[in-house]
């Protein structure tokens, strides 16, 4: 019967076999947690600065309709400077922040550099994206008609 018993237990695994396979285990599904909250954090940046490209384009189509559509001339006739815009909350899109400032250049009235930089948190540390433009200051000839014939 020792020749029965011996085989019988040397088969299986002992103890300590057992507890440096679950070590082991417990490492690696440590190991995928964390590279799942890297890509989550990831994908969550990824889509807010997507979200970002798209509200530029609404902040410049507010920008042209509200700021240089209404400017306003001196009485030289020279156009007034424009002062940086504060966008709190930007429509659309909660999470967005925005800062507009304008550039112009005496050599050419008719333009005006746009830097819009849209910003937001992201666990809790303030990010963000610069995006430039280049607009026209003068009215659409759309817009001069209009205006010309409200006149008459």
């Amino acid at each position: 019967m020792t020749a029965r018993s011996q085989v019988h237990g040397s088969s299986g695994f002992t103890l300590v076999e057992m507890l440096v396979a679950m070590g082991i285990l417990a490492f690696g599904f440590s190991a995928l947690i964390g590279l799942m909250n890297l890509g989550v954090s990831t994908r969550r940046t990824a889509e807010l600065r997507n979200q970002a490209v798209y509200a530029v384009d609404q902040v410049l189509q507010t920008v042209r309709d509200q700021v240089l559509a209404t400017r306003q001339r001196s009485e030289n006739g020279a156009l007034i400077s424009l002062e940086p815009l504060e966008l709190a909350t930007i429509v659309g899109y909660p999470r967005l922040q925005a800062r507009v400032t304008f550039q112009e250049d005496a050599a050419r009235p008719g333009l005006v550099r746009v830097t819009v930089r849209i910003a937001w948190l992201e666990e809790g540390i303030e990010v963000g994206e610069e995006f430039e433009r280049v607009m026209n200051t003068w009215k659409s000839l759309s817009r001069r008609v209009a205006e010309a014939r409200s006149k008459q």
